[in-house]
């Protein structure tokens, strides 16, 4: 689930981003996206996990760096 919301995340920001007038919160979504997918991509180094069987989506030692 971590690796899907880093595609799914910054993909409805933009969209929330878009759509507000306001330049102050159109920052803030932005912003805030940006250091909550910092956090999810430090998640993935420390933890990679392993990939399910079958899974279409999985993060191999190349994807890391």
């Amino acid at each position: 689930m971590p690796l899907l919301s880093l595609i799914l995340l910054p993909a409805a920001a933009s969209g929330a981003a878009y759509l507000v007038r306001s330049v102050r919160l159109r920052s803030t979504i932005l912003v805030g996206t940006a250091a909550i997918h910092v956090g999810l991509v430090a998640r993935l180094w420390g933890e990679p996990g392993s990939a399910a069987p079958g899974a279409w989506l999985a993060v191999d030692p190349l994807g890391l760096l």
